[in-house]
């Protein structure tokens, strides 16, 4: 796990960054820090990584705030925890226009802090139960809602993510897809994974998608999927 701490001045980055590293498992946890120009473009460049951020809001030579990077931060990193600082009250209300986890005041981070990397860490945990999968297509990083994708296709290295309206494609093995898919998906054949809550229907040897795709089943894998499938519905019942 990466814990970012973003702050303009450097005393007070390194005073919230030593507050983390006594608080969580060196072994388990990073930490990165950076001024809000740095932050700003490692996003720009697609290099930014961090799944708690720790966000100073306001910059003082800066034209924009924390709460503008927690903005970008919302849209383009979604599992991304936002702990928002300040030593000011009115910003309280405008932390609101974007998703966050807690809003700490300096004059209180001793006390606050490890409180609310608790619950960032918890949060990112329970996320990490594959809300969300991660994909790289074409360079970018994109989060995709695993509720969301219709079904997988395999074409040697490349693995398509087939939604409604959309397709995403990633270099990814079969073997790193499966670990990182919710319990909602069986693979049916060597090149398809299926999502069971888009299933219209099963019938002989494939499968009708609410879509109106057809996918057949591999003799190979007919045994395993339905048994899967009967039991994913089964246990939703």
């Amino acid at each position: 796990m990466l814990i970012t701490i973003c702050d303009d001045i450097e005393t007070e980055a390194k005073k919230t960054e030593n507050i983390v590293k006594d608080f969580v498992d060196l072994s388990e946890v990073d930490t990165k820090v950076y001024s809000p120009e740095g932050m700003l473009l490692e996003m720009e460049s697609n290099h930014f990584e961090g799944n708690i951020v720790i966000l100073d809001i306001q910059f003082k030579d800066e034209k924009y705030t924390g709460i503008d990077l927690g903005k970008r931060i919302n849209e383009e990193y979604p599992l991304c925890q936002i702990i928002y600082l300040t030593n000011f009250d009115y910003y309280h209300s405008d932390v609101y226009d974007t998703i966050h986890c807690y809003f700490v005041k300096k004059d209180m981070i001793e006390k606050t802090l490890p409180r609310a990397l608790q619950k960032a860490i918890d949060i990112v945990n329970q996320k990490r139960n594959k809300e969300y999968i991660k994909l790289v297509d074409n360079g970018k990083i994109i989060y995709v809602k695993q509720r969301e994708i219709d079904y997988i296709e395999k074409d040697g290295r490349l693995i398509f993510f087939n939604l409604e309206n959309e397709r995403y494609m990633s270099y990814m093995s079969i073997k790193a897809l499966m670990n990182n898919l919710a319990d909602n998906f069986g693979r049916c054949q060597s090149g398809f994974v299926i999502n069971y809550d888009h299933i219209d229907t099963v019938k002989n040897d494939k499968i009708i998608l609410q879509s109106g795709r057809e996918i057949p089943i591999g003799r190979a894998y007919k045994k395993e999927f339905m048994r899967n499938y009967l039991k994913y519905m089964t246990d939703r019942i």
